[in-house]
């Protein structure tokens, strides 16, 4: 009698984090407005930057209101992995490269 097929690491593991879920991660991440650095855009074409005062866990303290109605949300760590490991994403504090909406709002600050 021949032994049976193999079926060593066939099963999906248990701990797997749907798809669904997933997406709606990238989907809020994708909401946050992000910008091209106007001096540094031929050294790196791809990368974008988002504001200087956006953090990661301000980012997921968002997501987690976002998935009051989405359902069920994923840990910190899942967030701030997908969010280095899938988006060319930067956080800046623009110097000489501001974009027109900053530009407004520092002059009405001022005024």
């Amino acid at each position: 009698k021949a032994p049976g097929l193999d079926e060593r690491g066939c099963h999906v593991p248990a701990n797997k984090i749907a798809v669904d879920r997933m997406n709606v991660v990238r989907e809020h991440i994708f909401s946050f407005p992000a910008y091209q650095s106007h001096y540094t855009r031929t050294q790196n074409p791809n990368r974008k930057y988002l504001p200087s005062h956006l953090t990661i866990t301000a980012m997921y303290k968002s997501y987690l209101e976002y998935c009051n109605g989405k359902g069920d949300p994923v840990s910190e760590a899942v967030y701030r992995r997908t969010f280095n490991s899938e988006f060319n994403l930067y956080f800046h504090s623009p110097l000489k490269d501001t974009c027109g909406k900053c530009d407004v709002f520092k002059i009405k600050l001022n005024v």
